[in-house]
């Protein structure tokens, strides 16, 4: 009997021992989570997949990556290490969702070479997944981009070289979707990553375009002080320059304003250009009413809208940038700006031009105001 009690006793005792060890396997702590992320913020190519890929594998980590995801800060320190969390949270809660990202119909060869204008592009595809998709495009850019499974499904009639061109196409059509994508999503951590590309020299000149134009989309206050610092460098290429300028215009408030109009002074012509147009863009009625704050931006869409009929009417504009006037004044679509581009119209001192262009912009509005 005393042998069938410590036998029990001992079965007792092992049982509640392998009870204990589950139950510690199963709470991962946040500290231990922390030292994991650390690691792969450090990690490269393969040595961050199969780290991520042992963290996931970790019993009680989605519960532990959840409280992480719900405190991160995106602060200087520690915005990498968030974004990874928050991608290896979606990796676990949302597998279709990856599946997607990591298929692109864009980089697909049997449907981009089918379109009327064949090339890849995947810009479409990421901005209708949205924010969900945001850590994953974090995850890409990040560490994981070099990795992306692209279809091969080539026709049989294209050569070597034709081929390897179509794939260095696909390539950068990822990176540079991905860069204007996650700006749009407005995620957390597109601020940080974007600002960092932004402002990396050894970054090719496409990339860093990309980076401008979709920190801009952040829509971030904070993303305007690099924007106009790269948009007056004088010493950066003027298509850089141009895509800053396309940025700030997609920050709806009074700086990004002042920014884009005094740009105009420019005698640069591709700047000039890009500010006119983003001078639409800026104060496109459509935009502000899309953001809900139609009644707040009327007065910045009128200040936006004469400073382009400003342009418009002076001395020396080309044509070219003229056109351009006419299709952000209708961009904007404010009714006020009808006197400014009347008094210009009728003005016998102002080039004909002018007259002709302040002519056009007008029935353009108008069409704009009729179809809104």
């Amino acid at each position: 009997m005393r042998v069938l009690k410590r036998t029990l006793v001992s079965a007792g005792a092992l049982l509640l021992l392998s009870s204990v060890a589950v139950a510690q396997e199963a709470s991962l702590g946040q500290a231990e989570l922390n030292e994991a992320l650390l690691g792969l913020t450090q990690a490269r190519g393969d040595g961050y997949v199969q780290g991520r890929d042992a963290l996931l594998a970790r019993a009680g980590v989605q519960e532990a990556l959840s409280a992480r995801v719900a405190n991160a800060t995106w602060s200087e320190t520690t915005w990498q290490a968030d974004a990874l969390a928050s991608a290896a949270l979606v990796r676990l809660s949302d597998p279709p969702l990856v599946d997607k990202v990591h298929s692109l119909r864009g980089v697909r060869p049997s449907h981009y070479l089918a379109r009327r204008r064949p090339g890849p592009e995947v810009l479409r595809d990421l901005r209708h997944m949205g924010a969900p998709a945001a850590p994953l495009m974090l995850e890409l850019l990040l560490k994981t981009a070099e990795r992306y499974p692209y279809p091969a499904d080539f026709p049989a009639r294209l050569g070597e070289e034709e081929i390897a061109s179509w794939q260095a196409q696909e390539k950068t059509a990822l990176m540079e979707g991905l860069l204007v994508a996650v700006g749009h999503t407005r995620h957390a951590g597109a601020l940080p990553l974007l600002s960092e590309r932004v402002a990396d020299a050894s970054l090719a000149l496409n990339l860093r375009r990309a980076a401008a134009i979709g920190l801009g989309l952040t829509a971030a206050p904070d993303a305007l002080a690099p924007l106009a610092e790269l948009s007056a460098d004088a010493e950066q290429d003027v298509t850089l320059r141009a895509a800053a300028l396309q940025g700030v215009a997609s920050v709806r408030v009074e700086a990004a304003l002042e920014i884009l109009v005094s740009s105009l002074d420019t005698t640069e012509d591709t700047l000039l250009r890009a500010a006119v147009a983003s001078l639409g863009t800026f104060g496109s009625s459509w935009a502000w009413e899309a953001e809900g704050q139609a009644a707040a931006g009327e007065a910045l869409r009128l200040r936006a809208a004469e400073a382009v009929v400003a342009v418009l009417a002076r001395d020396g504009t080309s044509d070219t940038i003229r056109e351009l006037a006419t299709q952000a004044i209708a961009a904007i679509a404010h009714p006020a700006v009808d006197p400014a581009l009347q008094a210009v119209a009728d003005d016998d001192s102002r080039p004909e031009g002018a007259r002709q262009a302040a002519r056009a912009a007008q029935a353009r509005l108008q069409l704009a105001l009729r179809r809104r």
